[in-house]
């Protein structure tokens, strides 16, 4: 999740491999100063429009 100061963004869906680890890259059309955190949550397969899962690991000032 990309944690703006008017929403959460979803920052789309990922599995990890076997071992835990996954890799990322996107890139999202945000002002400079719009993101406050980052987020991952666990959600159902395929994603939900808002978080609904635990937050697994976050990043910056506000978390889901």
């Amino acid at each position: 999740w990309l944690v703006t100061p008017n929403a959460k963004v979803s920052a789309g869906t990922f599995t990890p491999g076997p071992n835990g680890a996954a890799v990322v890259h996107a890139e999202y059309a945000l002002p400079p100063d719009a993101l406050r955190a980052i987020a991952v949550t666990e959600e159902p397969e395929g994603g939900a429009p808002q978080p609904s899962g635990p937050v697994v690991v976050s990043g910056g000032g506000e978390a889901p």
